[in-house]
């Protein structure tokens, strides 16, 4: 499956909810907003939780959890 835009969570919460469909131990990131915002990043509406976006540049991201992952 194919998605057409980035999906992104209004809290950890709901990221790790979602993230477990496809994954047992999902990454967590956070973005920042303002670095995307100030490089033209769009960002609509999806729901109450859920945010939308085409395209989150690498450098506006954090892994918040699942860093143990990378480590191994």
């Amino acid at each position: 499956m194919k998605r057409q835009y980035v999906h992104l969570s209004s809290d950890v919460d709901t990221a790790i909810d979602v993230g477990k469909r496809m994954d047992e131990s999902p990454i967590v990131f956070s973005v920042n907003s303002k670095e995307s915002y100030l490089d033209g990043v769009l960002v609509f509406v999806g729901s109450q939780t859920v945010w939308l976006s085409e395209n989150i540049e690498p450098v506006s991201l954090k892994i918040e959890i699942g860093l143990n992952v990378w480590q191994k």
